[in-house]
């Protein structure tokens, strides 16, 4: 799991990366990986699915999550998982947040697809370059 988040010191903006690992079995984004379902946790604390660690070892409280799964176009294969937390203005997610960031995932997807056909890509001439080809 990996948390950004941005902290100010003597007002410069200061980007804060902290990685925590867990098994996918123990998180909610495991969950959403292993199952390909999409989840709305509106009461995390009493969902078994979530792991009051991360909370704890962060200091942040996790209010609610709307987590998707990220498939590739033809959506054959699952390549990732998107995670919110906390809607804004202490208000719970809903069925309109999980068409707006569904939309949002289905475009994602695409640009994620293509991103890693172009590291494969890449990845293959440099292993033609280091071979004299």
């Amino acid at each position: 799991v990996n948390l950004l988040s941005n902290r100010s010191l003597s007002n410069k903006l200061e980007l804060v990366i902290q990685t925590l690992e867990f098994p996918v079995t123990k998180v909610i984004a495991g969950y959403v990986a292993r199952t390909g379902e999409t989840v709305m946790a509106l009461d995390p604390y009493n969902d078994p699915r979530f792991n009051l660690h991360c909370d704890q070892e962060t200091g942040f409280q996790t209010r609610n999550i709307l987590s998707l799964p990220i498939f590739d176009n033809q959506k054959q294969k699952m390549i990732a998982v998107i995670q919110a937390l906390n809607k804004l203005e202490d208000l719970e997610f809903d069925q309109e947040d999980e068409q707006k960031l569904q939309s949002f995932v289905q475009a994602l997807g695409t640009v994620l697809q293509t991103s890693i056909a172009c590291m494969q890509k890449s990845y293959q001439f440099e292993g033609m370059n280091s071979k004299g080809v």
